[in-house]
Formats: C-alpha cells, structure tokens, sequence
C-alpha cells in the first residue's frame, strides 16, 4: 500500500491499496495521478488522486518492475523492467502500451534496468 502524509502533522492522509511491493512513482505535474510500480505483482498501479479512481497496467512480458518517469507533459510513463530487460512507453491518458523496447539489442551481456529518467 502507499499512504499520503501530511508532511507538517506527519499525520496519515490517505491510504491506496497497490499490487504486491510497490516500488518507484511518479506524480503527475498537477499533482492529479500517481504512477506506482509493483516490483513482484509485474504491474503499474494508477491513482487518480481528484476521483479517486484506481487502474492497473499489465503486460505478459514484464517482470519484476523497477524505475518510471513521466515526460515533461505528463502524456507518456516510461517503465523499466529489470526482470525482462525492457522498458515500456505509456501513453498516460488512455493508458495504452506505446512501445516495448528491448534493452539488450546488440549488448554482450543482459540488461538489468533499474532506472529510468528522460532527458529533455
């Protein structure tokens, strides 16, 4: 689970419940979603954190999830895999899986990401 504090009281907020060992978020710009990956249930959880609506992201080939980031403009997640070695591009408003890309392609040795940032 993720729990929101109040960051002067330290008193608790809020609670989410996520999938199995949520691990690295990302908080949209407006403050308005957050991005949780969960390292061991293979998944992203999204809060809406104005609605209170939850969503959760799969994909057959992710495995032990680790790093996201969120562009600029908050329209794209960007999550690693170190499981699979790969990253996955989102499209945050519909949710949809942009891009799969295979970090290893012409690599001598087998990528384990645990990272991710973008550049702009």
């Amino acid at each position: 689970e993720v729990r929101v504090f109040d960051t002067v009281t330290g008193d608790s907020l809020n609670t989410f419940s996520t999938e199995m060992m949520p691990w690295h978020f990302q908080l949209t710009s407006d403050e308005s979603k957050v991005f949780i990956t969960n390292r061991m249930s293979d998944s992203i959880s999204i809060f809406d954190l104005i609605t209170g609506s939850t969503n959760t992201l799969t994909d057959e080939s992710m495995e032990m999830l680790h790093g996201c980031a969120l562009s600029t403009n908050d329209e794209l997640l960007v999550v690693t895999s170190s499981g699979s070695g790969k990253a996955y591009i989102y499209e945050t408003d519909s949710n949809q899986l942009m891009h799969v890309i295979a970090l290893g392609v012409n690599s001598e040795t087998d990528p384990l990401p645990t990272g991710v940032a973008i550049v702009h």
